[in-house]
């Protein structure tokens, strides 16, 4: 790292299995006191743990998994999705709650959602450990509306400060977007989101670099401000939904190979749920020593 100039200068991520760029900007931060506090306690966590339990299946990244377990003396157990486990919608709809999930939020999206073509929606949400600002909040909004995308767009209760508020009231954002738009406000379900046959992309903070040509990552705003313009944003999504591109109906034909891959893994004879039958039987044989 000391030999990089320059934030957007790209290297190579040493030692792993596939050739991956990336920036010293879209490093993770060790100065952000929170994020090195969160990542100390995993590592020192992970020191004393006996073992690994991971949420993906060894289809996935099967290399990876290997190295892991070299590491952990096999002790490792890919069990994932998790979220697969969910088979009806009220069990869908709860996920990642503890409140029962309110009824009308469920029926209106997916009132919503059915009334939206095949592959069309994107659905944004930026996840429980994201901190943007405000005016990031705002940058993104303003793109969504101007992409002429279906969209939802999950605001967290965290994130949802007075500037951004007021701005989605003043603006009269839901009015303009009412007829491309579902905005949610808190809580979402997820999982019965994702799971609908009208979603065609995914729009959160692990994958927001994709297509977008910002050296830096969103979530250093406090230090350099907006850093992902509306016409970035706008740009991505069209590169991602975007019907006669290639790239993007590839990306999409990959998904649903995954997609039917992690369905097989956690049915009966599938890898993550043969690892969870090891893991049970790893753990009896441990508590009878």
């Amino acid at each position: 790292m000391e030999k990089i100039s320059t934030d957007s200068e790209y290297f190579l991520i040493p030692e792993i299995h596939h050739k991956i760029e990336i920036t010293k900007a879209q490093t993770p931060s060790l100065n952000d006191g929170n994020w090195k506090e969160f990542v100390d306690k995993m590592t020192a966590a992970e020191m004393v743990s006996y073992g690994v339990v991971v949420n993906s299946f060894e289809e996935l990244e099967p290399e990876y998994v290997s190295d892991l377990k070299k590491t952990r003396n096999g002790k490792v157990w890919c069990v994932g999705p998790v979220s697969l486990r969910n088979k009806n919608h009220l069990d869908m709809a709860q996920r990642g709650t503890t409140k029962v999930a309110t009824s009308i939020v469920v029926e209106n999206c997916l009132k919503w959602l059915d009334s939206q073509n095949p592959n069309s929606v994107i659905y944004v949400c930026l996840g429980s450990m994201c901190n943007l600002t405000s005016l990031q909040f705002i940058e993104l909004g303003m793109a969504l509306e101007a992409c002429e995308r279906p969209f939802i767009w999950v605001i967290r209760e965290r994130n949802q400060t007075e500037e951004l508020n007021n701005w989605i009231k003043e603006s009269s954002f839901e009015e303009r977007t009412k007829e491309k738009g579902f905005l949610i406000k808190g809580w979402a379900p997820q999982v019965l989101i994702l799971s609908h046959c009208s979603i065609g992309g995914f729009l959160t903070v692990v994958g927001v670099m994709v297509g977008v040509e910002s050296p830096s990552n969103w979530g250093e705003e406090e230090k350099f401000g907006v850093l992902v313009k509306k016409e970035d944003v706008e740009r991505a999504i069209e590169k991602l939904m975007d019907d006669k591109n290639y790239e993007s109906e590839e990306r999409r034909k990959r998904a649903k190979e995954l997609a039917e891959m992690a369905k097989r893994g956690v049915e009966e004879g599938g890898s993550s749920h043969f690892n969870v039958t090891q893991l049970i039987q790893d753990i009896l044989q441990h508590s009878t020593k």
